[in-house]
């Protein structure tokens, strides 16, 4: 996917579409085959239309029931401006304010943090400009909303998000809020399901039904022992909306799934499910919000270029930086290790394929615990951290004793996931995050990729080895060869895996000294999990559970 950078209006247009996806009725959306992965187009714009207009402190009354007024935000450095973003504050009317005090009072408290955090996000962006490297780079932190239901029972807000500060490619997400226009309380998903414990297998199936390459590139995305649908419901995570049509679900871009599949929209039709939904929560008829609102303009205000303080991950310990030194397979002689290799081969003696393995029961059934941060072996505890993007991209990592959790290393990895290197000084063009590491004999081994097609990052999914005494690269292995939950080293050999949606799917024996590739087995599917108990190698895929036995 080639980097793209938006005009201001084309953000406003990026900003209407993900409104539009639950506004227009039973309108469902998936853009994992779009080029651009980002909303489906629509004419509806956030920018105010010319016969609706407001002064700067929006003092003007307005004789509907909502006003959303959009204001902006510009942050310069030099006089030269680098930065703007904008938000939309949400009031109501008077009649409005006395018949739902506490819907009043929720929602106040939202656009006061919207505010804030569009105020901060555009002054720390104007302070990371580097003319240098991001000279025409358009660096922005939008967001806007949309009302699409009010009525006694819910105040629905869809928010959309949309951001730019010199990445790979722009940040974009949706948050529906359902309040309870009464209390002032938001409604879960599970509030509002008549059977909440039959709703994950109703979804997956609606998936594997309508998208099911969409279902298996979910699956593959989700680290956790459980099912991902049902810790959403649990979680109280699901961004719903409620209209005389159904229930819609909206799962925005590395929510679920990698940036590529973009927006996936789930729609559940009254006629088709008709007990899904509690009645209390259906709407009987269409009700035309734009009568209801007006949209305006604000004004701009000026914010101060400064980089937020971000919190201390490091526990006061000093990290050790890895540099990267090529994204090409590399080896560091100095570190050769003469020894005879005795590398193992695998011998396949079951293939159990199904629809949909289900790891944690795979695990269960194999006295096996599936691999997830944080994580122990018998002499290490390893605890990766330093979130970028999203909160499970973590490149730094901490490694303590597991006998009495002193420190042993601190890695700033951010070098080798992202780059730059030391060969052609050339970032990764997609966010790469500690996937695995495990040590042995002072070498780490780490597993780091980015969760996306191959096409969109060709250069990830390694392993690399790392001297603990030296903190000098050993090796970086081919790239795409590892991107499972996973990996394990078995004598002189490394076992790992790689593998995606409608992409080859291996497992790979790597030589462990040099990381060079000895063998490679098609699998059916992405391999997640490697697990090695006496002579018999378990491997979960995302259909097909395998065993080996192994020859050393």
């Amino acid at each position: 996917m080639r980097k793209k950078f938006l005009s201001a209006s084309k953000r406003a247009m990026a900003l209407a579409s993900a409104l539009f996806i639950l506004t227009a009725t039973g309108c469902s959306f998936r853009s994992a085959d779009s080029d651009e992965s980002q909303t489906p187009d629509s004419s509806l714009t956030t920018e105010s239309t010319a016969e609706t207009s407001a002064s700067a402190d929006n003092t003007e009354a307005s004789a509907k029931d909502i006003t959303l007024t959009t204001f902006h935000f510009s942050s310069k450095v030099d006089g030269v401006e680098r930065a703007t973003g904008q938000y939309t504050d949400i009031t109501f009317s008077e009649d409005i304010k006395q018949k739902y005090p506490k819907l009043v009072e929720t929602v106040d408290e939202m656009t006061s943090e919207w505010k804030t955090d569009i105020s901060n996000g555009v002054g720390e962006y104007a302070s990371w400009y580097d003319p240098e490297y991001n000279d025409g780079m358009d660096f922005n932190d939008d967001m806007g909303v949309d009302i699409v239901r009010f009525d006694e029972r819910m105040f629905t807000i869809l928010a959309a998000y949309y951001s730019y500060a010199g990445g790979a490619h722009p940040n974009h997400y949706t948050n529906i809020f359902n309040i309870d226009p009464v209390t002032g309380e938001t409604y879960e998903l599970k509030d509002i399901l008549k059977n909440p414990n039959e709703f994950p297998a109703t979804i997956r199936a609606w998936l594997k039904k309508t998208y099911p390459e969409t279902l298996e590139e979910i699956d593959s995305f989700y680290f956790e022992e459980s099912d991902i649908f049902e810790d959403k419901l649990n979680d109280g995570t699901y961004d719903f909306s409620v209209d005389d049509a159904g229930l819609h679900i909206l799962f925005s871009p590395y929510e679920v799934a990698s940036y590529a599949t973009g927006y996936i929209g789930v729609d559940f039709s009254y006629e088709e499910y008709p007990d899904l939904v509690q009645d209390a929560f259906k709407m009987n008829e269409h009700v035309d919000m734009e009568s209801r609102i007006d949209q305006v303009e604000g004004g701009t205000a000026d914010v101060e270029a400064k980089a937020i303080e971000s919190e201390d991950y490091s526990n006061e310990y000093s990290s050790i930086l890895i540099e990267n030194p090529t994204w090409d397979y590399y080896f560091n002689d100095s570190c050769k290790k003469d020894t005879d290799r005795h590398y193992l081969t695998l011998t396949q003696t079951k293939e159990n394929v199904t629809d949909w393995l289900d790891t944690d029961q795979w695990a269960t059934a194999h006295g096996i615990t599936v691999a997830q941060p944080n994580y122990s072996d018998e002499s290490y505890n390893y605890e990766p951290y330093n979130p970028v993007e999203y909160n499970y991209m973590y490149n730094s990592l901490c490694v303590s004793s597991a006998s009495d959790y002193s420190i042993v290393a601190d890695y700033d990895l951010s070098s080798l996931c992202n780059g730059p290197d030391q060969k052609e000084g050339k970032t990764s063009d997609y966010t790469e995050y500690i996937r695995y590491a495990k040590i042995v004999d002072d070498i780490l081994y780490v597993e780091i990729s980015h969760w996306g097609y191959a096409s969109e990052e060709p250069d990830n999914a390694y392993i690399v080895a790392i001297d603990m005494n030296t903190g000098e690269v050993i090796f970086r292995s081919q790239p795409l060869v590892a991107n499972g939950f996973n990996f394990l080293v078995v004598d002189d050999t490394i076992i790992c895996g790689y593998g995606f949606t409608s992409e080859p799917d291996f497992i790979y024996l790597l030589d462990r000294y040099d990381g060079s590739v000895k063998e490679k087995i098609p699998v059916k599917s992405a391999p997640y999990q490697f697990e090695l108990v006496d002579d018999t190698l378990y491997v979960a895929t995302y259909n097909t559970e395998y065993e080996f036995k192994v020859i050393r």
